[in-house]
Order: structure tokens, then C-alpha cells, then sequence
């Protein structure tokens, strides 16, 4: 594809920092590479597909077309061959900031967007400048954070002074995965705890079959078999059930009972039990919800599997889905069971 953005100094393959501006706004793009002229032709190839991961400069580009975009040189670098590349890049980064921090730049780190400025005013960018410093402070601090990472295969239990020492177990987005969401999965056998909050029991393995010793105000009540499992968080519920994390599932579970008598209400009666609401036809589109005890008499007293269908108002194709695969007989003993032993439990 033909070039139309302008570019004000010859683009050549070498390290350094370059500047992508729209003449439409006040917006522009600082970086830095180890190649530019190759960084910039991804640039631009990624803003043609409309995937650019910086949304703001997509939306310029969209509203306004590449031919008002122009790229200039700020400082190409000249390294000394002995550098490693992980330096080179280092001393790029350090030199990218300053020129951020020239042209004012402000950081939203909650979006993950970068907005520049131009035309900003010096108590701007000063300003911008304090927001640099305690983002960097904060950053500073939770990089001196202890914690503990517990090796499940081993047992080993592994006590790190920073962040920077637990990413040589864990990638950063499972620790925060860890420690923020309190969702216990192994990653490459290794898990990340806050010391005060450090209990391997909590972990769970990648089967998805939790611990019955699993503490945590989260519960799960099997209604057939009594086992009550408590979870530390609604993203283990999820992922215990399904394998996924949804933070809603634990909340759907709180008014009703699946066709596995698996619920997040607590029954307290059997009369409660009979009344609770049960989920006895569920796909991925929508789920079919009665009254167990309707549900119970419907199986009892039906004739025919039309009879039935107008009973639970569903389509009669869809009566032995409904019954779970199971026989009549047996997806009545198995009502009965559950009742029975929900029972005596009470």
C-alpha cells in the first residue's frame, strides 16, 4: 500500500526515538526502537486494520485519514557495539520518558491510554510531571512488596522480597491474578500469596476439583450428597463449576437449583426444598426454571410426553433432554433421594 502520511526527516533502520503527531489535533505519539523505520511501518499497519492498541490514536486515525499524520526523528542513538540489547533498550526507555515528560504527556493508567498534548502549559505539564513521580512511586512500592510462591508439585514454600524476584516464577498478570483476585490456580506449578494471607489449602488444581477444606464465605451446597464447599471468592465458585471465571455465576446460584441439585441458596426445611426454584433444562442460549415440587408432580402424574410438555411448557421434541438422558423412573428416584437425604439432614 502507497505511504500517505509525511514524514519530515529520512526514516533509517536505527535505535532511537521518533514522534508521530496528527495535524487535525493537538495529539501526538512518542516511542522509541531499536528499528524505527520498521516500527513505524507497524505502526501504520496496524492503524490501517483498525488494531492499534493505543484507542485514542485509532480513533484520530479513523476520524481523520493517514494523510494528516506526519512522524519525525527526535534522537537517533548511537550505542557502543559491547551493549547488550536488553541495555540499548533500557537507555531508549529512559530517553523516551524524558521527551514524554517535555511534551507534557499525561498517563491514564486505569484505561491504559496514553493522551499527549503539545499546546500544554507549563503548570500542565508540571502538573503531568506529578502524576509521572507517584505513578512511579507506587509502581516503586509494589515492586518492594514480599511475597510468598508455593511450588504445588514440591510443596516448597519460596519467600521473595519484590515483585521483580516473584516474576522469575510467575508472570506478573497471574500474580496480580493471585493476589488481587484471590482465584488460586497454579501457574507453571507455582502459586502467589501475600504472606498474611499465605494457605495452600486455598489453591485450586487445574482439574478444577477444589479441596472440601477450602475456607471462604462463598459456599456451594450439594443438596444429594451434603458436602458443603466454601470458596474465598466468587471467581473460584465460577471456576470450580465451570472452569471459566464469571463473578455472576455465584450470584445466579443464589436463587435456584440446577439439574446436578447443586445450589448457593442455604435451605434451611424440606418445605424449602420443595419450593426452591429448579433448573431443569439449561443450554447456552437460556435455561427452563419451575418449582421442584411442580417439577416432581409433573414426572409423577404425566401420561404422555405431550401431556408433559404443556405441563413444563416446553416443546415435546425436547422431553427426554429434559429428563437428563435418564429415565423416567430414575430421574424420580433421584428427586426422591435428594429429598430424603436433604431430610434427615436437616
Amino acid at each position: 500500500m502507497k505511504r500517505k502520511f509525511k514524514i519530515l526527516k529520512p526514516l533509517v533502520r536505527k535505535p532511537g526515538i521518533y514522534i508521530i503527531s496528527c495535524t487535525k489535533t493537538d495529539k501526538v505519539y512518542i516511542g522509541e526502537s531499536l528499528d524505527i523505520s520498521a516500527r513505524i511501518t507497524q505502526h501504520f499497519a496496524k492503524l490501517r486494520k483498525g488494531s492499534h492498541h493505543n484507542i485514542i490514536f485509532q480513533r484520530i486515525f479513523n476520524k481523520y485519514g493517514e494523510d494528516t499524520f506526519e512522524v519525525d526523528i527526535l534522537k537517533y542513538a548511537n550505542f557502543n557495539e559491547n551493549l547488550s540489547k536488553e541495555e540499548k533498550i533500557r537507555i531508549l526507555k529512559k530517553d523516551e520518558k524524558k521527551f514524554q515528560e517535555a511534551h507534557g504527556i499525561c498517563i491514564s493508567m486505569d484505561k491504559n491510554e496514553y493522551a499527549w498534548n503539545l499546546n500544554a502549559t507549563e503548570e500542565q505539564k508540571e502538573a503531568n510531571r506529578k502524576q509521572l513521580d507517584s505513578i512511579r512511586d507506587k509502581a516503586a512500592e509494589a515492586c518492594k512488596t514480599p511475597l510468598v510462591i508455593y511450588n504445588v508439585k514440591t510443596k516448597e514454600k519460596i519467600e521473595v522480597d519484590s515483585l521483580q524476584e516473584a516474576e522469575t516464577y510467575i508472570e506478573q498478570k497471574h500474580i496480580y491474578r493471585n493476589i488481587k483476585d484471590k482465584v488460586y490456580l497454579p501457574y507453571n506449578n507455582y502459586v502467589a500469596f501475600i504472606p498474611e494471607e499465605y494457605n495452600p489449602t486455598l489453591i485450586l488444581n487445574t482439574s478444577c476439583e477444589s479441596n472440601a477444606s477450602i475456607s471462604g464465605v462463598y459456599k456451594l451446597y450439594n443438596l444429594k450428597t451434603g458436602e458443603i464447599l466454601s470458596f474465598p471468592s466468587k471467581s473460584q465458585f465460577s471456576i470450580h463449576l465451570t472452569g471459566k471465571r464469571n463473578d455472576k455465576l455465584y450470584d445466579k446460584y443464589t436463587t435456584f437449583i440446577d439439574n446436578n441439585f447443586l445450589t448457593a441458596m442455604e435451605i434451611t426445611s424440606i418445605e424449602d426444598f420443595w419450593n426452591a426454584p429448579f433448573v431443569y433444562n439449561r443450554n447456552s442460549r437460556s435455561m427452563k426454571v419451575c418449582i421442584l415440587k411442580n417439577y416432581y408432580d409433573a414426572l409423577l402424574n404425566y401420561k404422555t410426553d405431550t401431556e408433559l410438555s404443556k405441563i413444563l411448557g416446553c416443546e415435546r421434541r425436547l422431553i427426554p433432554i429434559l429428563l437428563k438422558n435418564k429415565s423416567l423412573q430414575d430421574r424420580i428416584k433421584e428427586l426422591e433421594d435428594a429429598a430424603g437425604h436433604f431430610n434427615k439432614s436437616v
